[in-house]
């Protein structure tokens, strides 16, 4: 199995996972998002963890072990706090600025 889908899920206590065989709904403070795994994983929920599971011992299905691992993680963090977008500006001359919603940059 892939080094990334041997790591466990750390599920918050404000957000809810459901796994119904291939599909799973996670719904927290910011929404739900649902997906359709691939049927040679198993995803096992106990405690505030889940765990990904490969169902056969091939190297393709250990690949999707860490892509499976990596979207149920990433829908979950969506949920709970949404995602975000750091610009790092480097250099001499460059500003930035932020009204409202408009980012301006002068180059």
């Amino acid at each position: 199995m892939s080094r990334i889908g041997n790591q466990p899920i750390t599920v918050p206590v404000t957000v809810k996972v459901e796994i119904n065989g291939t599909h799973v709904k996670v719904t927290g403070p910011k929404g739900t998002l649902e997906r359709v795994i691939r049927p040679e994983i198993d995803l096992e929920q106990s405690d505030g963890i889940i765990k990904v599971k490969c169902l056969d011992n091939s190297k393709r299905t250990r690949a999707f072990s860490g892509l499976t691992r990596t979207l149920v993680n990433n829908m979950i963090v969506g949920t709970e706090a949404m995602f975000q977008k750091k610009l790092v500006i480097e250099g001499v001359g460059y500003k930035a600025s932020i009204e409202g919603s408009v980012l301006t940059l002068n180059v």
